[in-house]
């Protein structure tokens, strides 16, 4: 197999890529201003824009987390089970 050398890091990359997979430098020299490395800082990303199912053209809004307590309280309770009770979801 082929392979090229990155001229910015010096990475060695397979003669089928087009850019080097380290840092996005293409074959030519040039940089890619818009390469992002899988490792990079996720807080550092555009969010995703998701739109609404039902109301298309409206933009979904995040509102938090929901946490839900598997199963009732009430029925474990009354068979016997009471740490069941003691469970915060």
């Amino acid at each position: 197999m082929a392979h090229w050398i990155c001229s910015h890091c010096r990475e060695s990359n397979e003669d089928t890529f087009d850019q080097c997979w380290k840092c996005g430098t293409r074959v030519d020299g040039s940089a890619d201003p818009g390469f992002r490395p899988d490792n990079a800082d996720p807080v550092a990303w555009p969010p995703r824009l998701i739109d609404c199912l039902r109301c298309p053209g409206t933009p979904m809004v995040f509102a938090g987390r929901k946490r839900f307590h598997e199963g009732s309280q009430a029925l474990p309770f009354l068979l016997g089970n009471l740490g069941e009770l003691l469970v915060n979801r």
